[in-house]
């Protein structure tokens, strides 16, 4: 498995005109601005344009893949996408925080953009989402 350092040698190598990530032996942080630009997504609170490109950098050894809470995610995303919204169609219909009864299988990686406020999860039409439980279930 890769180290941190190591990882944030990736980064740098993928976004050379990024601000570097910088590494101890327990973090990895630095800046990463991402902006609000949803735009192509339709989705209020999407992941911004180059997100997943930015994070996969960091994780090149990931095979399986999980995506939570990715209705807005295209089917070209590579891994499994996961979603309580079975109009999206994604490839797991279930709740996040009840990842167990629904996801049978280990994964290397997994990545998730639940509503951040209210606002978000009334948009979504869903209540506010636990993150100490989804994080727990993971």
């Amino acid at each position: 498995m890769p180290t941190l350092a190591e990882r944030a040698d990736y980064y740098h190598a993928a976004f050379p005109d990024y601000p570097p990530l910088c590494a101890t032996d327990r973090w990895l942080y630095g800046m990463w601005m991402m902006g609000n630009n949803y735009r192509g997504s339709g989705y209020h609170g999407a992941f911004p344009p180059s997100f997943l490109r930015r994070v996969m950098c960091l994780f090149p050894e990931a095979e399986d893949i999980l995506h939570l809470f990715s209705g807005s995610l295209t089917d070209d995303v590579a891994g499994d996408r996961m979603d309580i919204n079975p109009d999206l169609n994604p490839d797991i219909v279930g709740d996040a925080e009840e990842l167990s009864q629904h996801v049978s299988k280990q994964y290397d990686l997994i990545i998730a953009d639940p509503p951040y406020t209210a606002e978000d999860a009334d948009h979504y039409g869903t209540t506010m989402v636990n993150r100490n439980k989804v994080v727990k279930e993971c």
